[in-house]
């Protein structure tokens, strides 16, 4: 055989061995999530997630924490934002959002549900002369501390932490009862590409177990990295923030996953308006139009 037809013939046979390799370890994974998954209660679960942040040193540490936004974050807030004074930040881990928003004039209040991480937080920004602390707040709610704001940014991967759809659209719709019409929320999250496969084969060998122990499904998209997260596509974020009352600005998927919502405000008949901009008067007024081309307030 002529050497070059050899390598061309080793370089094909590398290439398809590296996938089905790597389709093999996929359903691997896949099934080892979904036996944990089918097996492990609701708090069994938030115990593994507090026990992977106690053992995670990098987010108490003052380097990692004076980075400031992520690129993304930046765009986002910039773009979204800009009518906005007061944010509350939802899993604001050991400050790195709180501060960088606080550096840039921005009112914040923050929240953490792993006192651990909300302790930090609150000490560095204090050695930063700083009148804003992390308060510690109950998981997968929206804390009832965070009132007055204008817009939220629910903290990095924060909102792919949250297990179960209904507990997500719950969250959301606690912020939005506490958010004016017009406001913006930063969501961020993984998303599902390059991965579907291991998340079908989860959720199908979870969902049996969990029938039988008589506990809440687990959705597609829910997998262990160790602590269980969700994987989402752009349909599905879009549904959880309309099915709470807000629209969906934006999306992105580059280098993480984020999208931008805006809590719609309703007309005299209940239906959904959305202000025509995000950077409204500093009392929150605005006018918008429903779903008929009609203008409400």
């Amino acid at each position: 055989m002529e050497p070059g037809r050899l390598a061309r013939g080793v370089t094909r046979v590398y290439l398809k061995s590296e996938r089905v390799t790597n389709a093999a370890l996929g359903l691997i994974r896949g099934c080892f999530d979904g036996i944990w998954l089918g097996l492990l209660s609701r708090r069994q679960l938030a115990r593994i997630d507090e026990a992977y942040y106690d053992g995670s040193g990098l987010y108490v540490t003052e380097s990692y924490n004076r980075q400031g936004l992520w690129h993304w974050e930046q765009a986002a807030i910039e773009n979204y934002f800009s009518g906005v004074r007061r944010i509350v930040v939802t899993s604001a881990g050991g400050g790195r959002e709180v501060l960088a928003l606080a550096k840039a004039g921005y009112e914040v209040t923050g929240f953490e549900p792993h006192q651990g991480l909300a302790r930090f937080g609150s000490r560095l920004l204090a050695a930063e002369g700083l009148i804003v602390s992390i308060a510690p707040s109950e998981r997968d709610r929206w804390p009832a501390g965070a009132i007055g704001a204008d817009g939220a940014l629910v903290g990095w991967g924060g909102y792919m932490l949250i297990s179960g759809r209904e507990h997500r659209v719950a969250f959301l719709r606690e912020a939005a009862a506490q958010l004016p019409a017009g406001a913006p929320i930063l969501l961020s999250f993984f998303v599902q590409a390059g991965v579907a496969r291991r998340l079908r084969v989860a959720a199908g060998v979870a969902n049996p177990l969990r029938r039988l122990l008589r506990r809440e499904p687990v959705n597609v998209g829910d997998a262990l990295m160790p602590n269980l997260v969700h994987f989402f596509t752009r349909t599905e974020v879009a549904a959880e923030l309309a099915d709470a009352g807000f629209d969906l600005l934006d999306f992105g998927s580059m280098d993480y996953g984020w999208a931008v919502g805006m809590k719609a405000s309703r007309d005299q008949e209940g239906k959904a308006c959305v202000v025509t901009s995000v950077e409204l008067d500093r009392d929150r007024t605005g006018v918008g139009q429903n779903a008929n081309g009609g203008a409400c307030a």
